[in-house]
């Protein structure tokens, strides 16, 4: 059994590296698909374990990208 990586981190690189997504890249995907899902940057802050800097900056580009809609 290897010791030095978690089998996620093994297996993800098997399936995706080869698209060349990472896993930073799909967090943040991840992160900003749920903001514009959402009105709550606590609700982000407490589900990603992210600042509230983040959350509210990607409050407002949820709200901007809403008026440019309009």
């Amino acid at each position: 059994m290897d010791t030095t990586h978690s089998p996620i981190g093994t297996a993800f690189t098997a399936i995706f590296r080869p698209t060349g997504l990472t896993m930073p890249t799909l967090r943040r995907d991840r992160i900003r698909d749920e903001a514009f899902e959402v009105d709550d940057p606590l609700y982000l802050m407490r589900l990603f374990g992210i600042s509230s800097h983040t959350a509210m900056s990607l409050r407002q580009l949820e709200v901007a990208g809403q008026r440019a809609c309009d």
